[in-house]
């Protein structure tokens, strides 16, 4: 991949390299390595693409429920819609996963409100499909409903 990206150099049109680089990117993403994927996606001219690249990264890493390489992908999305798309599925499958109580923590902590209820709705989410609502309602205090 290292002489793909050397090639990408001698490309004069920016839209084909830089779809290029997403590719090869996710492609590292895949393949674990997401050191190198941030580092191809960073490298993307367009706003757009370089948002995509992000994203799709980051639902690969939710695929092997690498919850904290998620959220520290998520702080490379510029865009308030898409991070906040992105923190909504990784606090669902994180509290799915039976992680809500951290999921609910950074989900707390985050400044953007749009950001935040997504999150918080992504937890919700989360707890549902992996308790049900009954058992999820028992362990709300009478005070808290």
């Amino acid at each position: 991949l290292r002489q793909v990206l050397q090639g990408l150099a001698t490309i004069k049109h920016t839209n084909v390299a830089d779809d290029t680089k997403k590719n090869i990117a996710i492609a590292y993403a895949g393949a674990g390595d997401t050191k190198m994927a941030w580092e191809n996606a960073d490298a993307i001219q367009s706003r757009y693409t370089r948002e995509f690249a992000f994203e799709r990264i980051a639902d690969i890493q939710l695929e092997s429920e690498d919850f904290q390489g998620t959220l520290q992908t998520v702080s490379y999305i510029e865009k308030h819609w898409g991070r906040a798309r992105v923190l909504q599925k990784l606090a669902k499958a994180q509290a799915k996963a039976g992680d809500g109580k951290r999921a609910l923590t950074w989900s707390r902590q985050e400044n953007s409100p749009m950001a935040k209820s997504r999150a918080l709705l992504g937890v919700a989410e989360g707890m549902l499909e992996r308790q049900g609502v009954k058992e999820l309602l028992d362990e709300i205090p009478p005070e808290g409903r």
